[in-house]
């Protein structure tokens, strides 16, 4: 099932999803003080799979991350939050 954690403050740290005790599906990571999404991570069986994507704090894309072998290896990242 779905399982949300929060910081002290009531802001989201982190959503992650589980099927009999194993992560499965997307995780999200919440940046501490503003609570925007930070990174979205993909599961499966337990295991990171997939795609990593990185979000700036106001929500512009910053970059994407492949999970191979329990690495994450860049695929594209920006530098600037900016337009």
């Amino acid at each position: 099932g779905l399982t949300r954690e929060f910081d002290e403050e009531g802001r989201p740290e982190w959503e992650r999803h589980f099927i009999n005790g194993k992560e499965e599906g997307t995780t999200k990571q919440f940046y501490p003080a503003s609570g925007a999404l930070f990174r979205e991570y993909k599961y499966k069986n337990g295991k990171q799979t997939g795609f990593v994507r990185e979000y700036f704090e106001n929500g512009r894309h910053k970059g994407t991350y492949e999970a191979v072998d329990g690495v994450l290896k860049a695929v594209d990242f920006e530098f600037s939050s900016s337009p």
